[in-house]
């Protein structure tokens, strides 16, 4: 009877060690998730841009009915001069052909104002999408951009040819400087 009792609790302890692992390891994980970053970029000497999360797009899409249910990436643009101007490109580096339809969708928003929107639908690897073009940046103080994809379940959608597809994107951008306001 003393050795049933060694075993279960033995046991009980190796099932309480595992889980106590998996949990830690994958709080760690998510911790550590590029989510979670932020990348500030020096776009012009007095501009910086911010992408929330990195500048790298990846996942897989599943058709949702709104494009708050895709993926997200935040973008946050300020400069110390007045009349400085950027452009916001997505780069593809990797675009399954299943996936290159007008279906597959792009909108950026700028609080509640949609300010771009477009498709993937004669997209190729290597293709530099305009995102956003001649934005004014606004002095000492931030413009919140996000960009949206997804997939539109409205429109209609070969279901054999969107599975498991995993998109690959980068943003990045370019600038130009304001100048300075003489009295």
């Amino acid at each position: 009877m003393d050795n049933k009792k060694k075993i279960i609790i033995s046991l009980t302890s190796l099932f309480l060690l595992v889980v106590v692992a998996s949990v830690g390891t994958y709080a760690w994980f998510k911790w550590r998730t590029t989510a979670e970053e932020t990348v500030n970029i020096n776009l012009t000497a007095t501009s910086v841009i911010t992408f929330v999360g990195g500048t790298d797009i990846t996942g897989v899409l599943e058709p949702a009915r709104s494009y708050r249910e895709g993926i997200k990436k935040e973008v946050r643009i300020t400069s110390e001069l007045p009349g400085s101007t950027f452009n916001l490109y997505l780069k593809i580096n990797s675009l399954p052909e299943g996936l290159k339809g007008s279906f597959f969708i792009w909108t950026v928003y700028k609080g509640n104002e949609n300010v771009g929107s477009g498709n993937f639908a004669n997209a190729s690897v290597g293709d530099n999408v305009v995102i956003l073009l001649n934005r004014s940046i606004p002095a000492n103080t931030y413009d919140t951009y996000t960009l949206y994809l997804w997939l539109d379940a409205s429109a209609e959608i070969n279901p054999n040819n969107i599975g498991n597809n995993v998109v690959d994107f980068d943003l990045y951008a370019t600038g130009d400087s304001g100048s300075v306001n003489e009295a």
